[in-house]
């Protein structure tokens, strides 16, 4: 058995960080002292998620289909999506539905709201997002290498 004490008369909190509670193990180590009330199996101390945490065991959501591993199972619930092809969030303006629903709120944001938030600072054209921005910005500095316009604006 082990001696993994969770907090004592002087501590507020209910669970101590991962330092305390190894240090308090250490402890038990160096001195014999326990209490029936304060300790655990060791078989409980390894299936403990602060204490047993490792780059190897993070990663134990598994993926049916290609094999992939996954630290959270939303993680593989989004990944599984790609192979089955399941799209459960649905836009409610028009047809279209996606796998996850950050592209959804995004469509909405985009498409139906009119979101505008990203402004090209040559010709004012706007976009709702940073990347549509960032591409039509490499299209007027091919035009302005090609015919040295400094307004030159693409299409």
């Amino acid at each position: 058995m082990l001696f993994v004490p969770f907090g004592d008369d002087n501590s507020s909190t209910a669970s101590p960080s991962l330092d305390h509670r190894l240090k308090l193990c250490r402890h038990h180590f160096n001195s014999n002292k326990s209490t029936k009330s304060n300790q655990i199996h060791e078989t409980e101390l390894l299936h403990d998620p602060v204490l047993s945490a490792s780059p190897l065991k993070r990663e134990r959501y598994h993926c049916q289909y290609c094999g992939k591993l996954f630290p959270r199972s939303a993680n593989l619930t989004r990944h599984i999506r790609t192979h089955t092809g399941e799209q459960p969030y649905k836009c409610m303006h028009c047809p279209r539905s996606f796998s996850i629903s950050s592209n959804l709120q995004r469509h909405i944001r985009n498409i139906h709201q009119k979101e505008r938030p990203f402004h090209c600072s040559v010709c004012l054209k706007r976009f709702g997002q940073r990347a549509n921005l960032e591409r039509h910005i490499r299209n007027h500095l091919i035009s302005m290498n090609v015919c040295g316009s400094t307004a030159a604006c693409p299409s």
